[in-house]
């Protein structure tokens, strides 16, 4: 999620390298095979809780706070080889409820581009949304690689008129096999009327991705939520 690049999950942006590298070097086969993901997170319930706890502030909040690392031992329900992690924790001067509405639209999470083919939702009680969406990235006409991604929008303190935290969760659910998983979190918790904090979280296992691209990304998106 480098910089000001449009939402800003670099997976998107490593995914489209991935591409042309099996197209023009024949890193793999000419169509991706699709696949499922290790699960995160069991959506039948209130997912409350990010992945990870948030890095506490450096100074009174006046900084942001990131970090990265990467998992090489098996956990369960995760990949067996590991996978990276990143994460980023920021003031953004806006009220919680704009910024809900901003992550509510995945244009302000993915590369402008990845193409969404599909989009779902569904209503559910534990959540204020839920949402199904599968992307497309294409290189040249004849090669394209799909996933899927169920996010869940579950407000922990507050009501969908006046949300004082709010955890949103995603995850991987099938596609390309470049991806073999992806989950992430993302808080936001109300510090007065127009000013939330922000922390998010992602960990991934997929081709050409590293800690670096994935704490990048992540910073990424809080200076997209301060535009």
């Amino acid at each position: 999620m480098i910089s000001v690049l449009k939402p800003q999950r670099m997976l998107h942006l490593r995914l489209l390298q991935v591409v042309f590298s099996v197209v023009f070097f024949g890193f793999g086969p000419l169509a991706l095979a699709t696949e499922g993901a290790s699960a995160c997170f069991d959506f039948s319930k209130k997912v409350a809780d990010p992945l990870r706890t948030a890095p506490a502030w450096k100074s009174d909040r006046r900084e942001d706070v990131s970090g990265r690392g990467k998992v090489t031992r098996h956990e369960p329900g995760k990949p067996k080889s590991g996978y990276v992690w990143g994460q980023a924790r920021g003031v953004v001067r806006k009220p919680i409820r704009e910024l809900l509405n901003l992550l509510l639209d995945h244009n302000t999470t993915k590369s402008s581009k990845i193409r969404e083919i599909n989009f779902s939702k569904s209503s559910d009680e534990n959540y204020f949304a839920r949402h199904v969406i599968t992307f497309e990235v294409t290189a040249l006409i004849f090669f394209s690689a799909e996933w899927t991604e169920e996010w869940g929008y579950a407000i922990t303190r507050g009501s969908g008129m006046a949300p004082e935290r709010v955890v949103i969760s995603y995850q991987k659910t099938a596609g390309t096999s470049h991806i073999e998983h992806l989950c992430g979190s993302i808080v936001l918790e109300m510090i007065d009327a127009n000013t939330t904090d922000v922390y998010a979280y992602e960990e991934v296992n997929a081709n050409q991705r590293n800690d670096e691209d994935t704490e990048s990304g992540l910073v990424g998106t809080l200076l997209t939520l301060r535009k």
